[in-house]
């Protein structure tokens, strides 16, 4: 297996990271306990402050001295201090950093061959590889998500409209994890290997594609008429709907459907940034979703299906 996908499954992490959070609020994001006593803001900042350890470290790693990375001995009041250093940050501050570490990570590690990245080297606590340690950041990552999700479904929060800049950042790593995916695979494989029931890799963008562009210009049309589109409802109407544009995309070939995945995912972002506040909560009574937040949030999507292409590749 190709170690550099474990910085593929990393990013692919952190947009499910982010989607686990939309539609929670500023104050439910704040001041509400979700891990322990951590709130979702506390998570995010004990995730930042251990990818930036990480960033940091891996030079010396790779370097060939890695006794020289400070150990940590005592981890619970490793974590508190992480958190307690970034608990007055607002939320764009701790997205930046998110985004820097990951930005330092991948490129220090993307140019490297596939044995440098899977070459053990001594360390305080273990012999580790690059990878490794990756993995291990993205599995960090899978945990939290996992434990919101789980906290979601006992808490019921509620799904208000949420940050819109963390919508835009869950946007951004799911088209960025796709293209990561997408890119690793043999181009035939690509266009004719079974991945999710009979559909490709090409034939699961080009249904985001359609999915993410046409949420995208209902929320634009209804934010200048008052009014939603119609759209399928029921499963039945649904499976239709996604058949029929599966069927129209068929013949095209990857380099048209990623474009029109990569527009979609701009169009997408380009509505949460230009549309007020008070548009995009305004609740449209008897719609699913109910809000054009929440038309323009639909990550999960993303990377229920980006799941699927790196199992395929793993």
């Amino acid at each position: 297996m190709d170690p550099h996908l474990a910085l593929d499954r990393l990013t692919l992490e952190r947009a499910g990271l982010y989607a686990a959070l939309l539609s929670l609020d500023e104050a439910t994001l704040a001041t509400r306990p979700l891990c322990g006593r951590w709130t979702a803001h506390d998570v995010l900042a004990h995730i930042a402050g251990w990818e930036a350890r990480c960033a940091a470290s891996l030079p010396t790693l790779l370097a060939g001295r890695g006794m020289e990375i400070p150990d940590v001995l005592q981890v619970d009041a490793y974590n508190d201090r992480l958190v307690a250093e970034r608990r007055g940050l607002p939320l764009s501050a701790l997205l930046a950093e998110l985004e820097q570490s990951l930005e330092r990570i991948t490129a220090q590690l993307d140019p490297l061959p596939a044995a440098e990245l899977a070459r053990p080297h001594r360390a305080p606590w273990a012999e580790m590889s690059a990878e490794a340690w990756v993995r291990m950041e993205a599995e960090h990552e899978a945990a939290h998500t996992a434990g919101i999700e789980a906290w979601r479904n006992q808490a019921k929060p509620g799904c208000p409209p949420g940050p819109r800049a963390l919508a835009v950042h869950a946007i951004r790593y799911a088209r960025r994890a796709l293209a990561r995916l997408t890119g690793r695979m043999a181009a035939a494989d690509r266009d004719t290997a079974p991945l999710c029931g009979t559909w490709t890799a090409k034939d699961v963008i080009g249904h985001l594609a359609d999915w993410t562009g046409t949420m995208a210009e209902a929320a634009m049309r209804a934010a200048e008429t008052g009014t939603l589109p119609a759209l399928p409802q029921t499963d039945e109407a649904i499976d239709a709907w996604n058949a029929d544009h599966a069927a129209r995309r068929r013949g095209e070939p990857w380099p048209e459907v990623w474009a029109a995945y990569d527009a979609a995912c701009s169009q997408a972002i380009a509505a949460l940034e230009a549309l007020p506040d008070d548009a995009l909560a305004r609740p449209y009574p008897g719609a699913v979703p109910p809000t054009l937040y929440h038309w323009l949030s639909i990550t999960g999507h993303d990377v229920e299906h980006a799941r699927q292409i790196l199992a395929h590749l793993s």
